[in-house]
């Protein structure tokens, strides 16, 4: 399968189920994209060392939560602001990292830019099921 300027290959078995293992593919590769986000990409997960089982259970709930509202955000920034394409013709950062940037600044400088807070909460809100539930 050509993909832009790269190539990606994947080599199976029986070519009659192709459609299938692209398919199985793309869905294990956005579980890789959330564990390299958890991990490395933002959240540095490993630098917990958390062991007790319902405390990692807790943080690793937050983490998603929080990962789908960066998602959210950076889904919305972009389409106000667009993410520079480097000359490799790739994002500067993924729409994850530039949400989670944004929020970041917008959390660490909550006196300031309150109301772009509060924008950014009811934009998650109104996208997940959870603002059903308050209304």
């Amino acid at each position: 399968m050509r993909l832009a300027d790269d190539y990606l290959i994947i080599i199976h078995h029986d070519e009659n189920e192709s459609a299938v293992i692209l398919e199985d593919y793309s869905e294990r590769w956005q579980i890789e994209t959330l564990f390299k986000c958890l991990k490395s990409g933002g959240f540095n997960l490993e630098d917990t060392h958390l062991t007790h089982q319902e405390r990692l259970e807790t943080l690793i709930s937050l983490l998603a939560i929080t990962f789908a509202w960066a998602h959210v955000v950076g889904e919305w920034r972009h389409t106000h602001h667009p993410i520079i394409i480097k000359s490799h013709q790739r994002r500067a950062k993924s729409i994850f990292r530039y949400g989670l940037d944004w929020l970041r600044d917008v959390l660490l400088n909550s006196v300031e830019k309150l109301s772009a807070f509060h924008e950014a909460l009811v934009l998650f809100l109104s996208r997940t099921q959870a603002y059903n539930l308050l209304i």
